[in-house]
């Protein structure tokens, strides 16, 4: 079993339609605390600059039962306590819908640093832009965010594009 990070929850996701007109913008509002956002450091579940978006919670979820590890320290802070789970997760690369360029996104942090968090993904900087996905598989939706090749996202969120 492949592990993830919870990063938190999504609450607003924009982004311009693929074959949309150039200044057009789609505002994609999701329930709060509905949307967890997921991601796997090591790039062996998603790959590092990906993002998976999906309804839930956490299955099965115990308290950790091991010393958390240094990126999960750095990311939910000390002293905090994890919980480890199961999640049904879309797998494989296909059947993705591309929507379009990812332009926001605005999510609610878990852990020591929780907050609401917004990031602007800025059209300025070179390409490859942040790309939307989605997904639907027994009847559950997934989105799937590809930052590119030269994507950060590390203990303080999205750092770059």
């Amino acid at each position: 079993m492949k592990k993830v990070l919870e990063k938190g929850y999504v609450f607003r996701l924009d982004y311009a339609p693929e074959g949309g007109a150039e200044d057009e913008i789609v505002q994609l509002d999701l329930p709060r605390w509905s949307w967890i956002m997921l991601h796997d450091p090591s790039g062996r579940a998603l790959g590092k600059s990906r993002v998976m978006v999906m309804r839930g919670k956490l299955y099965n979820d115990v308290p950790l039962r091991r010393e958390p590890s240094k990126i999960e320290t750095e990311y939910y802070g000390n002293g905090v306590e994890l919980f480890e789970g199961t999640l049904p997760m879309a797998r494989g690369n296909n059947d993705w819908e591309l929507l379009g360029v990812l332009t926001w996104i605005w999510y609610d942090r878990v852990g020591e640093f929780e907050d609401p968090f917004e990031h602007d993904f800025n059209l300025d900087y070179q390409p490859p832009y942040p790309l939307l996905f989605t997904k639907t598989m027994h009847r559950r939706r997934y989105y799937m965010i590809d930052c590119g090749s030269r994507c950060v996202i590390n203990w303080r969120g999205f750092v770059k594009p």
